[in-house]
């Protein structure tokens, strides 16, 4: 009862901020406005991605001392709860991925699935560096342009385009070709391991994406 409990929190939580930022965009409401790299809670406090404004910052833009503050803050709160809480209670495509890994149990395809152990936990930095580096070198924040992540939340957000397709093969991926247990390789970077339903059920151990209040 405790795992459904948690699991509905999740989503209520998931879902809920996703109808904040829509509501800001299509209706004007004043509590969270803009997209996980850069927001305004309540019209006052900014919040930004720090991996975000790394990639801005590399790209030689100079940034507002709100955008700086608001990086600030999202450090200091993911010091304090833990840099797990953006995917397990965030993450739209958290739910994406635990729709196709429980279809995938659904339909018995676990049997055939595919190990990836091999890929190696440090691999998250090498990522991390070349997104900065890239960044520098084409002078936008290269992560963001094609992070499922941001595509997902700008499309509910925005509407949907071809990044749709982007969505779609996620959910294919994890569903045919590697259970992930709720997190895609691509966007949650340290999820070489396979975790119990119990814990993804409970959001505990579910890794993170830097976080990207955009």
């Amino acid at each position: 009862m405790n795992n459904i409990k948690y699991l509905l929190l999740r989503r209520v939580t998931q879902i809920g901020i996703l109808v904040l930022y829509f509501g800001a965009n299509a209706w004007g409401w004043n509590i969270l406005a803009g997209t996980f790299g850069s927001s305004v809670l309540f019209g006052v406090i900014p919040l930004a991605d720090p991996y975000t404004t790394l990639q801005v910052l590399a790209t030689g833009f100079v940034l507002g001392a709100d955008v700086l503050l608001g990086a600030l803050i999202m450090t200091l709160f993911y010091f304090v709860v833990g840099g797990r809480a953006f995917c397990s209670w965030v993450c739209p495509i958290n739910m994406v991925t635990d729709l196709a890994n429980w279809l995938r149990r659904k339909l018995n395809l676990d049997k055939e699935e595919v190990n990836y152990r091999f890929i190696k936990r440090k691999a998250r930095y090498w990522i991390m560096v070349l997104g900065l580096i890239v960044s520098a070198v084409v002078g936008i924040a290269a992560f963001e342009v094609l992070s499922p992540i941001t595509i997902m939340q700008r499309g509910i957000i925005f509407g949907f385009g071809a990044g749709i397709a982007v969505i779609i093969a996620i959910f294919l991926f994890d569903l045919l070709g590697l259970k992930m247990v709720g997190v895609d390789t691509y966007v949650h970077w340290e999820q070489a391991t396979h975790l119990s339903e119990r814990q993804v059920l409970s959001g505990s151990n579910m890794t993170m994406k830097p976080v990207l209040p955009v």
